[in-house]
């Protein structure tokens, strides 16, 4: 393996997830975990992605398609994958922030504490999403756009449960006072949990391992489109 360009392999990806393609950010930092020690298995994933890319090389962020007003046009998703890391344990975090219908901030990392069940991970998904859409509320405000209540889309009850009723001593008393800063928020009506189903939740994109009809469909409501067909 050190004659084969992973590490630049990985790099020029990296590079691709940042600027217009989250839709591969899963498959590509599961491999970036391993970069200093590579296995065939590894290379050969890497080869997917590229070949994925091959085929779709057209698609890129589309934004607008729908008339929204300012209290709508900013709103996150936020996911998780509980024990999602193999060797350490650890949950994976997915979060996307979209406005006016088009990707602006996304990411797919492995969460710091360890959640000890499918709720925690939800939880500290959601936490870690309401710090990203706390800045981009205020760079908005910068320009003259004032969003009042910003939406955290999430598809895990339990976990919407966790923020919003302030009893849920028992169940919380273990977890890092760090992660109720999201609950802290909605209670000054900065954000609000909102339900979102399974089947839309848009951060499993860059979450978890999918079929390729729901990669498709998820991409597609993500904002990523073919832009060749769209100028026709």
């Amino acid at each position: 393996m050190e004659k084969i360009p992973v590490r630049e392999a990985v790099g020029s990806l990296m590079y691709l997830i940042g600027m217009t393609r989250p839709d591969i950010a899963f498959a590509v930092t599961q491999v970036a975990h391993f970069v200093s020690n590579p296995g065939r298995g590894y290379w050969e994933a890497l080869k997917q992605v590229f070949a994925y890319l091959t085929g779709t090389i057209h698609y890129g962020i589309t934004y607008g398609g729908v008339r929204m007003n300012a209290k709508t046009s900013l709103q996150a998703y936020s996911d998780a994958d509980l024990a999602a890391d193999l060797t350490k344990r650890k949950s994976t975090t997915g979060l996307c922030v979209s406005f006016h219908r088009g990707p602006v901030s996304w990411g797919s990392k492995r969460q710091r504490a360890i959640a000890l069940s499918t709720d925690d991970s939800e939880f500290y998904s959601a936490s870690e999403c309401s710090t990203e859409l706390i800045w981009f509320r205020a760079i908005l405000a910068e320009l003259g756009i004032i969003v009042v209540t910003v939406p955290i889309l999430c598809d895990s009850s339990c976990a919407r449960s966790i923020i919003e009723d302030p009893e849920e001593h028992k169940r919380t008393k273990y977890i890092d006072i760090k992660y109720f800063f999201v609950r802290e928020q909605q209670e000054l009506t900065n954000l609000i949990m909102a339900a979102v189903q399974t089947k839309n939740q848009i951060a499993d994109i860059i979450t978890k391992p999918l079929t390729r009809k729901r990669v498709e469909m998820l991409r597609q409501m993500l904002g990523i489109q073919n832009i060749e067909e769209l100028s026709q």
